[in-house]
């Protein structure tokens, strides 16, 4: 998603979104205080937290509708760690010990060429999950952009960002990644059945290379 879109309509659409179903500011308070809602799609189908007491269908519905009409382009990597068990150990380091690298360095190489596509550059923001936890990624991540300089060539940088913005008193969240979250779950269930459901229909049009998806915008290992 570009910038433009970003902190324009796709902001505008998540905000209103929010208010509409948390009025009047799009907050809820959780264990750890009031803070902004975040669209977490595992405790949307477990309606927990925020989820307990709104018309879900209403809710899947609005976030249909943003999803559709929001312009971005989707890389995804699903990971059969049933199948990918007994490979690893023949794998050269660092997949051997993070198999995330795998999907990691498959949505880095297509990112990196739809930004040669668009002759632009591009940032990747991930999810803060513990500092242990950060920095093996970042390790891996750094292997992977110093190893392939030229194919990884477009990307500026790599951030961490918190679940809320704690300096803006957690009323704050942070949209990319809960879009992310949300087309995450139909793509992996459309993996696991094959069965084309009304969620991934939505985001099937935005997977990079579609309709010819296959190992584009869509790599199974």
């Amino acid at each position: 998603m570009d910038r433009q879109t970003y902190f324009g309509s796709f902001r505008t659409r998540m905000v209103d979104l929010k208010n509409t179903f948390w009025p009047p500011d799009g907050m809820f308070d959780y264990p750890q205080g009031r803070r902004r809602v975040v669209l977490h799609s595992r405790d949307i189908r477990r309606r927990i937290g925020p989820f307990q007491d709104i018309d879900i269908a209403e809710l899947y519905r609005a976030l249909d509708a943003m999803v559709k009409h929001t312009p971005f382009t989707a890389f995804c990597a699903v990971l059969d760690l049933r199948q990918l068990e007994g490979a690893l150990p023949s794998r050269a380091l660092p997949f051997k010990d993070e198999p995330y690298s795998l999907g990691m360095q498959f949505i880095l190489e297509r990112y990196a060429q739809f930004l040669r596509t668009k002759k632009c550059n591009g940032l990747v923001v991930l999810e803060a999950r513990g500092r242990k936890e950060d920095f093996r990624v970042l390790n891996n991540m750094v292997c992977l952009l110093d190893q392939y300089p030229h194919t990884l060539r477009g990307i500026d940088g790599i951030f961490w960002v918190p679940k809320w913005a704690e300096w803006d008193e957690a009323r704050t969240s942070f949209g990319g990644l809960e879009l992310a979250d949300l087309i995450a779950y139909p793509v992996a269930r459309f993996v696991q059945t094959r069965v084309k459901d009304p969620a991934f229909e939505i985001v099937e049009p935005k997977l990079f290379g579609y309709p010819r998806y296959e190992n584009k915008g869509l790599k199974v290992f």
